[in-house]
């Protein structure tokens, strides 16, 4: 299986770890579908200095492959969570955290958009489905169960689960709910 650059930046700093220099990644969502360009949202978390194209394991086409992060990147214009086996296979085969976004055809305006997330925990692998986007006040982008359950932040380093929510009231879960929604109608539309 071999990857290679996505839209490598041409300017900028050489990034160096463990050896290796890279640069940079650049990523222009905008060419593409609308499922596809809602992994604009957490890549701008995410701020992955590089990117690779992965393919195999069965996960849509155009994944994304985010070493620094420990992540695999992947969306859907099928709202069902249809690709679970391929993200547990892909998490179990590299050892990294596989997200998948789930946009159906009119993300936010006919279709929820929803997030799953395969993950390896010091306990043992856990798949959650069914997370939504939530953006905070300070900026923070988390991925909160619909209902009660585990939160993951969206860092740099990868994802942190969470059991705790990162907000106090229902009020303050809403507010970032629909602020997350807002920033996906604009980047689908």
């Amino acid at each position: 299986m071999k990857s290679r650059w996505l839209s490598p930046a041409l300017e900028g700093p050489m990034i160096s770890r463990k050896g290796q220099s890279i640069m940079p990644a650049v990523i222009d969502f905008s060419d593409f579908d609308s499922s596809r360009r809602l992994m604009a949202l957490p890549v701008e978390a995410l701020k992955p200095p590089v990117s690779n194209e992965l393919r195999g394991f069965g996960l849509p086409a155009g994944s994304l492959d985010l070493p620094f992060s420990n992540l695999i990147l992947c969306s859907s214009p099928i709202a069902q969570s249809f690709f679970l086996p391929q993200m547990e296979r892909a998490r179990d085969h590299t050892q990294r955290d596989v997200m998948l976004v789930r946009a159906g055809l009119a993300p936010e305006i006919l279709n929820p958009v929803f997030v799953d997330v395969a993950m390896t925990l010091p306990s043992g692998p856990i798949t959650l489905t069914d997370l939504i986007f939530t953006r905070l006040r300070d900026g923070s982008l988390w991925l909160s169960p619909v209902g009660r359950g585990a939160h993951l932040e969206i860092r740099p380093d990868g994802l942190a689960l969470r059991t705790t929510p990162p907000f106090l009231t229902d009020f303050e879960r809403s507010d970032g709910v629909c602020r997350a929604a807002a920033e996906i109608v604009q980047l689908t539309w």
